[in-house]
């Protein structure tokens, strides 16, 4: 919980104002603290603290769990706190590749992905192009087949 007293509104990121405290009604004086966010990876919630409006990194809001915050959906994504299909940033060594009204992260050229750990890892020595996988090579560099 954070200490101090709120009168308009909580600064302090994770937090909501007690659902029990009128902020406009000066003679409240039984809840004026600012409580933390129900919904775990949330940075801002409503004055309620109980909906959440913004996520951590790497989470975006899901709206079809009653505006709880979930893993950001596309691999590679670094920022989607708006919502967790919709990546804004990519993880570094992720290209951000736009596709209709949404992005997605691919590995940047002579990466690929690797399965377990999720992140970009160089392709083998011989191959040019691996950005599906990091197993898997889609073209090979120049003298080599």
């Amino acid at each position: 919980m954070v200490s101090g007293v709120c009168t308009v509104s909580c600064a302090t990121a994770g937090t909501g104002f007690n659902s029990l405290f009128n902020p406009t009604d000066k003679s409240d004086t039984a809840a004026k603290e600012c409580l933390s966010c129900e919904t775990a990876n949330c940075q801002n919630c409503q004055s309620d603290y109980k909906v959440c409006t913004q996520c951590l990194s790497k989470f975006g809001i899901d709206a079809s769990k009653n505006s709880s915050c979930s893993p950001c959906s596309a691999v590679g994504c670094d920022n989607c706190s708006e919502s967790f299909s919709k990546c804004i940033t990519c993880l570094p060594g992720f290209n951000k590749i736009e596709s209709s009204s949404t992005f997605t992260c691919q590995c940047s050229p002579s990466t690929g992905l690797n399965e377990t750990t999720r992140l970009c890892e160089k392709c083998s020595d011989n191959c040019a192009d691996c950005t599906a996988s990091s197993k898997s090579c889609n073209k090979c560099n120049l003298g080599f087949g």
